[in-house]
């Protein structure tokens, strides 16, 4: 008798694995909604808050390039809501200051939040 031949399929267990995750990847792409900063700004509300608390924000290495250290405040708004801004570690707030902070509406509804210029205590006479 000659050597029995075991056939083995095509694509085997992991290649099939990777057809399936690719599939799944590619409907992930194409169901994911715009970012929301493709969402223009439709409103601009400048409003009165407290610094609250400040920490060192997380080091991203491909921000740091363009934009360097930044703090990452949460203000208290005058309704009592809390919202977190970052900015720039190059002129830090004082904890307890009052700031003007801006808060951004984009079309699609999601808000920004930012520092007013000049808002910085140590910045105004």
């Amino acid at each position: 008798m000659g050597k029995m031949f075991r056939s083995e399929p095509a694509i085997g267990f992991k290649g099939v694995s990777i057809l399936l995750l690719g599939f799944v990847l590619s409907a992930m792409l194409l169901l994911v909604p715009t970012l929301r900063t493709d969402s223009p700004v439709i409103e601009r509300i400048e409003m009165e808050g407290r610094i609250v608390s400040g920490k060192p924000a997380a080091i991203n290495p491909k921000a740091i390039v363009g934009r360097g250290l930044e703090y990452e405040y949460v203000v208290e708004l005058s309704d009592g809501m809390h919202v977190r801004v970052r900015d720039s570690a190059a002129s830090p707030y004082r904890l307890g200051a009052r700031t003007m902070i801006e808060r951004a509406t984009r079309k699609n509804g999601t808000h920004s939040y930012l520092f007013s210029r000049p808002s910085n205590p140590y910045l105004l006479p």
